[in-house]
């Protein structure tokens, strides 16, 4: 298909536009490819190289990348209203507990209905759970992330929506425990003693026995709750549980919590990449974490991340082409016109994905 072009000056390009030629540099050199989307990285560049040179845009198809990223950023806007919705409801829950003792279960009950309706559009919501946040507002925002990436998995797993109703609870409140540690323990910057860590540890027990009994709240829930940090191999807690020893919920709930906590900004770490996360997951878990699990997550999410641009160790700005099937965290990357396969490149990583550095 022909899209009409139209020549501009370089110190018109915008964001958004699209190259109708290649663009080469005084020494015949291409510097950047017909078809290529103009990010801010680009445009700059080419700016500040050649301000006086003209360029060729494809004028329609840039208006509808335009549309489509206006109806991007309003997806994404809904998304992060339902997620706030849900932080704040999640934060009401807490704080019930924190002064009665009780745990709304009805209406944890109401924000599993609301997570399973309104989180099916993952490009977007991955896109959402990675964004920076306060540091107040971690746990309720940590539970609502850890219940929608376990949604996601338990789908891919083929769960049935009853399951997924209880897994949504499960996730929601695999954290309430800590509502009875010392929050100094929880926010502490530097590192934990060994009696600190200890202390931490009891908080899956405490959120089970704050569940166990509570009717609208399923055994297979509260299981999730006991044991999201028991490892296949029986070095997790707080029982040192084996392989099927585990609940299958536990299983879901581990991948999605440390997805979530390590591209998470802590009080005694900063947060990471997605791609750092896979990597993480893969590397350092494999032969921890249930394998179906671990694998389906890495295969899945990694997926959504093509086409996405990413800001490397070197301050460039590269679009995802292709993930590789052997290092998901190393995919194959364009970068201006060159392209480069990360895993075999091992100076250069990714930083961060660039859309979210965008919106800060």
């Amino acid at each position: 298909m022909q899209h009409k072009t139209t020549t501009v000056p370089v110190l018109n390009l915008n964001a958004g536009m699209i190259l109708g030629d290649d663009f080469f540099d005084s020494n015949g050199s291409c510097i950047v490819s017909r078809g290529v989307v103009l990010n801010d990285s680009i445009v700059s560049r080419l700016k500040e190289r050649f301000p006086y040179k003209l360029a060729c845009i494809q004028v329609e198809l840039a208006e509808d990348v335009m549309a489509s990223r206006n109806s991007r950023v309003k997806r994404i806007v809904r998304t992060e209203v339902c997620l706030k919705q849900l932080s704040n409801g999640i934060k009401s829950v807490i704080r019930d507990v924190q002064s009665s003792g009780k745990l709304d279960s009805r209406a944890v009950e109401g924000m599993s209905v609301q997570l399973l309706e309104n989180f099916r559009d993952y490009s977007i919501v991955l896109e959402s759970i990675v964004k920076e946040r306060s540091l107040d507002e971690y746990i309720q925002r940590h539970c609502v992330n850890v219940s929608v990436l376990s949604i996601m998995l338990g789908r891919w797993l083929g769960f049935t929506e009853s399951e997924l109703m209880m897994l949504a609870q499960s996730a929601l409140l695999h954290d309430i425990g800590k509502v009875k540690i010392d929050e100094r323990i929880l926010n502490k910057p530097g590192c934990l003693t060994r009696l600190e860590f200890t202390a931490i540890k009891r908080h899956s027990i405490l959120g089970y026995e704050l569940v166990k009994d509570i009717r609208h709240i399923s055994p297979m829930a509260a299981s999730g709750i006991l044991m999201h940090h028991e490892k296949i191999d029986g070095s997790g807690y707080p029982l040192g549980l084996r392989g099927e020893e585990i609940s299958p919920f536990a299983k879901i709930i581990a991948v999605a919590d440390i997805f979530d906590a390590i591209t998470s900004k802590r009080p005694y770490k900063g947060k990471e990449s997605p791609f750092h996360a896979l990597e993480v997951l893969k590397s350092e878990l494999c032969g921890k974490l249930d394998p179906l699990c671990l694998t389906t997550f890495l295969q899945k999410v990694s997926m959504f991340y093509i086409g996405e641009y990413v800001r490397l160790s070197n301050g460039k700005v590269a679009k995802i082409v292709k993930i590789n099937p052997s290092d998901i965290s190393r995919p194959l990357i364009l970068s201006g016109a060159e392209f480069i396969d990360l895993s075999r490149s091992c100076a250069l990583e990714i930083v961060e994905i660039a859309h979210i550095a965008a919106m800060k």
